[in-house]
């Protein structure tokens, strides 16, 4: 039914893919320098979740399949917020205009260090 529903999104793989933005924060050296790790990408399912269903999934999904090592360096807990898209998003200019806004809101997080990562494989919900 979902699938059916935003069939013309579904992308070449046959998939919905929904926009992804996973930000960890370290504050290392008891706070003293926080760190940002930004991970973009995508999620993507086959069409079988509401997208509020995925939205629930995602930090789990994130967690278990992108590598989020910036807190275990600082021997801090991990601070993860994630940012899943609202709907699922057609490859190209509406995944990039979606992503792009999610990092200009993030554009004045303080931070002594940012590593920004373009996250190449997507995030898979089964």
């Amino acid at each position: 039914l979902i699938g059916t529903h935003f069939a013309e999104k579904k992308w070449d793989d046959g998939q919905l893919h929904y926009g992804l933005v996973a930000v960890e924060t370290a504050r290392c050296k008891n706070g003293k320098k926080t760190k940002l790790g930004v991970h973009t990408g995508t999620l993507s399912e086959p069409g079988q979740r509401f997208p509020v269903e995925v939205q629930a999934a995602a930090e789990e999904a994130v967690k278990s399949s992108w590598s989020l090592e910036l807190s275990a360096k600082c021997k801090v807990e991990q601070e993860l917020e994630v940012f899943v898209s609202e709907m699922p998003l057609t490859i190209g200019e509406e995944l990039d205009q979606w992503t792009a806004a999610q990092l200009e809101a993030l554009a004045d997080r303080a931070a002594k260090k940012r590593y920004d990562t373009a996250e190449t494989q997507p995030v898979l919900l089964d």
